[in-house]
């Protein structure tokens, strides 16, 4: 179970997101155990792979989402048949 709620935190209340999305072909960083509001990730695509569409940076917002498009990559390999 993800956790998305709020707790306080040396008396202010914390807003924890999700994990964020993952793609296909792409990973993010940092991994962290836990995302707090305003946490950012960078996204990357896999080896093999190239950015298509989507947003390369997510921010874990203040409504416990996060901010962008999961990124799409898609490969750049190409197979030919003789």
């Amino acid at each position: 179970m993800t956790k998305i709620v709020s707790r306080l935190r040396h008396g202010f209340a914390v807003i924890y997101c999700p994990q964020p999305p993952g793609g296909v072909q792409n990973t993010y960083e940092p991994v962290e155990s836990e995302y707090v509001w305003q946490s950012r990730v960078n996204y990357t695509c896999d080896f093999g792979y190239e950015y298509n569409s989507g947003d390369m940076v997510s921010e874990c917002l203040h409504n416990k989402t996060w901010s962008a498009v999961t990124p799409v990559c898609t490969s750049t390999m190409t197979l030919s048949i003789t």
